[in-house]
């Protein structure tokens, strides 16, 4: 069985219960002023802000940014993690993550999907220029496997439910 991001509720509804907490730890981890967990919308051409750790901002930050050249894209088609220390020095200037978010500093990591196709990334977001350590790094990536666990757990309970409905109208 294969489900879109829609049917297990990355993409709309309510924020999985243990999302926020995983994007909080993570922005303590990495010793970020901010963190984001971006999901790609293919269909509108957008980074879905999923879930947010800021504790600078007292409103919500932007629900959808646009995905086109930004840093969490270029995540998504290196398959790895990235870090930039510098949005501004670079072709990156242009991106979300700098324009709307105020980041100069980005680490993220790939988020999957059941099938193990990059459906978004854990970003960490620095307002000034930051290099990112070994651990830190190491981190991120140990955080970005907590999501993707997550995301796992959705699909296995969407799965149960379909095999639950089917075996009750036999």
């Amino acid at each position: 069985m294969r489900f879109g991001l829609n049917e297990m509720g990355i993409l709309g509804g309510p924020t999985p219960r243990g999302i926020p907490s995983v994007v909080e730890l993570f922005r303590r981890c990495l010793n970020a002023k901010s963190a984001h967990l971006f999901i790609f919308d293919d269909e509108r051409g957008e980074l879905f802000v999923r879930a947010s750790a800021d504790p600078r901002r007292s409103t919500a930050v932007a629900k959808h940014l646009p995905s086109a050249n930004s840093a969490s894209a270029r995540a998504r088609h290196g398959r790895r993690t990235v870090y930039f220390k510098d949005l501004s020095a670079h072709p990156l200037e242009t991106s979300a993550e700098h324009r709307v978010l105020g980041a100069k500093s980005f680490a993220g990591s790939i988020v999957s999907g059941p099938d193990s196709q990059p459906i978004g990334v854990l970003g960490a977001i620095d307002p000034e220029v930051k290099y990112w350590t070994v651990h830190e790094t190491k981190r991120a990536e140990e955080m970005a496997y907590l999501i993707n666990q997550q995301i796992m757990l959705r699909a296995a309970l969407e799965t149960l439910r379909i095999i639950s409905r089917e075996r009750s109208t036999i």
